[in-house]
Order: structure tokens, then sequence, then C-alpha cells
């Protein structure tokens, strides 16, 4: 059809070549021929979602690590600029027309999914994670990248049943962003996961302190956001992280004794009982660890004796450990938890009266 400028090929597969050849098909003397004509190739594909999750935090004097989130296992770039860029989330740019208007960071991989960059300005350096696919470049989240105009945590109380927060602020700040979750950090100022709360310079200057209301027995990750404004529009510094630990502990009493074998028949063993205040709760990871003529003190001078799995408990658990042939005489345990991260929520305690002495 003479009047068709286009033709549709469907059913391909995508990230294959394929190869064509465009002819002009004349009559001559009742007779259809075609001419030389052109052979083009084409690559059918899929653009890959743009990274929804980017966040860069200052770890050490003029070195940013940035973090993104990438489930498709992308070929991600990170590009920077200082100036604010004028792509927006999801756009779909050449990757030609991108290294034009953007510069290419030097990342050094600490993960598929994070990796460090230097960064000697005071300035505010905009970041974005970009995916790039046959050519082209999918605008990822963007995150900004500063050392001159970073909130610093001093501490963090309770203060008449309301949570203080004490900073050291920038220069020019306008007012706070201040995110809060209960299983990790916020991942940037955009966490829509995050419970979020905007505090004025007014306030903050009146109270000294960022004063948040709600206090509970939990384990608060905050992440505060200084705020300025830069040629009449909003600008955020990154992050700064602070665990505020205020939920109460699990405590977790354990006894240990003896079973010696009987008649020279079956095994001496340790018996270890655990139990809490709570009917049910979940035991962590344990450490059973060992000295020799005291007590340990330290799981890290000790040696391990054993490891119990975390589990859930109903009501009491014992564990049951065969007593070593060869252990030495004035041999002493002790239980610890085995992962720091459980500090903040569980406490292990000896009950009173039990033996520590195994030998």
């Amino acid at each position: 059809d003479v009047y068709k400028r286009q033709y549709l090929d469907s059913g391909l597969e995508n990230d294959k070549v394929y190869n064509y050849r465009l002819c002009l098909v004349y009559n001559v003397n009742g007779q259809k021929q075609a001419s030389k004509g052109i052979t083009i190739s084409g690559i059918p594909t899929r653009l890959p979602n743009a990274i929804e999750s980017l966040s860069v935090n200052l770890v050490q004097d003029n070195t940013f690590q940035a973090v993104w989130e990438n489930p498709e296992n992308s070929e991600v770039q990170v590009y920077c600029s200082t100036d604010r860029p004028e792509y927006k989330f999801g756009e779909v740019v050449p990757q030609s027309m991108l290294d034009s208007k953007m510069r290419r960071l030097a990342i050094t991989k600490t993960a598929y999914n994070s990796g460090t960059f230097q960064f000697q300005g005071d300035g505010l350096l905009y970041i974005s994670a970009v995916v790039i696919k046959s050519g082209s470049a999918v605008i990822g989240a963007i995150s900004r990248a500063s050392k001159g105009k970073t909130v610093t945590i001093k501490n963090i109380a309770a203060v008449n049943d309301k949570i203080h927060i004490f900073t050291d602020s920038p220069k020019g700040v306008t007012g706070f962003v201040v995110l809060c979750r209960f299983d990790k950090y916020p991942i940037d100022i955009c966490d829509k996961k995050a419970i979020r709360k905007y505090i004025s310079l007014k306030q903050y200057q009146h109270d000294n302190a960022l004063i948040i209301n709600d206090l509970k027995q939990k384990n608060y990750y905050f992440s505060v956001f200084a705020e300025f404004s830069i040629d009449g529009e909003k600008d955020y510094s990154s992050g700064a992280d602070y665990l505020f630990e205020n939920a109460s502990k699990e405590v977790i009493t354990y006894s240990i004794s003896l079973a010696k074998k009987l008649f020279g028949f079956g095994e001496s063993s340790v018996k270890i009982d655990f139990e809490a205040e709570n009917e049910s709760f979940i035991l962590p990871d344990i450490d059973i660890v060992s000295a020799v003529e005291h007590i340990p003190i330290f799981k890290e001078s000790a040696k391990l004796f054993y490891s119990i799995p975390t589990q859930p408990v109903t009501g009491s658990l014992q564990v049951k450990i065969p007593l070593p042939k060869n252990i030495e005489r004035e041999t002493y345990v002790k239980a610890f938890l085995k992962n720091k991260e459980s500090q903040s929520s569980y406490q292990l305690q000896l009950k009173f009266n039990s033996v520590s002495k195994i030998s």
C-alpha cells in the first residue's frame, strides 16, 4: 500500500537483533519488479523501571556513600550535577544527551546496589541513579550530597514525655524535616513509609531542640534534614541518622544444671532452662561460652561451648548439651546474646543460686 509509511512486526523477542530489507515494487509491463532497496536492523526491547530509591550520605571527609534499590538488577550509572537537574523521575532520554548535561560519577562499588565516591566541594551536588539500556537513560531518584549543609545530631533524650533532638545546624537553615521509622532508618526524604514532621526555624529557636510529641516504648530510627531556601525554591540537606532506643527490653532468665550419667550408663550433660516474663516470647540467638577457673566475663575472651538458634518459646525452653569427655576441670559456662543488635531488645539474667561450674 503506497499510502502506508510504517510497518508493524509483532510477536518478536526482546533484546534480539532483527534485520529488514525495504524495497520499492514497480509494475513493469504487467510484471512486478523490486528495487535494490536498503537493509536496516533493529532491537526490540523493554526499558527497565526507574530506580525509585537513592540515598547519599557523608561517611568521612570527602567520601560519600550512595545506596539504591535495584530489584531488576539493571545496569545503573550514577550521574551528578551542581545545578538542579532538568530531568524528572521516570523520564527517558538518549544517553548522549544526558552525558552532555550531567557528569557521570566514578563510583567504587561496595555491593551490587551501593558504592562510594569522592566530592571535595562545599556546595550542593545533585545525584541521580540512572538505568542505561540500548543507548537510552531512564532517570531515577534524585538525592543530594553536601558537606557544609548537613545536620549534626548531638543527642536525643526523653524530656517530659516528649522526644528532644539536640542538633548543630548549618547556616542559612529555614526549617527541619524529621523522618522516623521503627524498623530501619528512612531511605531518603521521600520515604513514604516513614512518619514525617516539619519543624520551623522559629519553633526550633524557641525550644532549643527539635521536639517530637509521640513518646512510646519503641526504638526510633530518626533521619533529620535541614531545609533551605535557594532562589525561591526549597532545598534539603542529606539526612543525619540517629537511633533513639526507648523500647523496654525482654528480660530472659536462665538456669544451668548438670545431669551426670548414672551407674556408667547414658551421658553427662548440661541443661539450660530459659523463661521470660511473657508466656510467649522469641528466644534470640544465644552463645554459651566457657572459661577455666572463673565465670566468663566477656564473650570475646571466652571459648564457644554451644550455640542456640533463635526460636519461638511458649512457657519455657530446656536445652540439653552433651558434656564433652575431655572437658577441663574447673570449667564454668555463661550465656551471651550472639548478636550485638539484640542488646537493644533483650537482656539475659542468670537465675539466683544457679550453678555456672560444670566440671
